[in-house]
């Protein structure tokens, strides 16, 4: 069955795996039109990932902090060195 837009997709990775099978959803687009494509994650069925889709779907979550176990570290982290990399800049 068909998916609605914006919903994302299950798609069947090459190659022999134990998880071949990869939900992503599209964040948004760049500046030439493409798309910018996080994944979920990998999964061994196609229902498995269907069903994580679904379960994203019915509430989303940030897909970078959930790669990161300091996701919050990160956040605070680089608007510093941002800010010492422009008073560096300056001298």
């Amino acid at each position: 069955m068909k998916r609605g837009n914006g919903f994302g997709s299950v798609i069947k990775l090459g190659g022999k795996r134990r998880r071949p099978y990869a939900a992503r959803v599209t964040q948004g687009w760049t500046l030439e039109g493409k798309q910018i494509i996080k994944y979920i994650g990998y999964y061994a069925t196609k229902r498995e990932a269907a069903k994580a889709l679904e379960a994203y779907n019915t509430n989303p979550y940030e897909l970078d902090v959930k790669k990161h176990p300091c996701g919050c570290f990160f956040i605070f982290i680089i608007p510093l060195r941002q800010c010492q990399i422009h008073f560096l800049t300056k001298y």
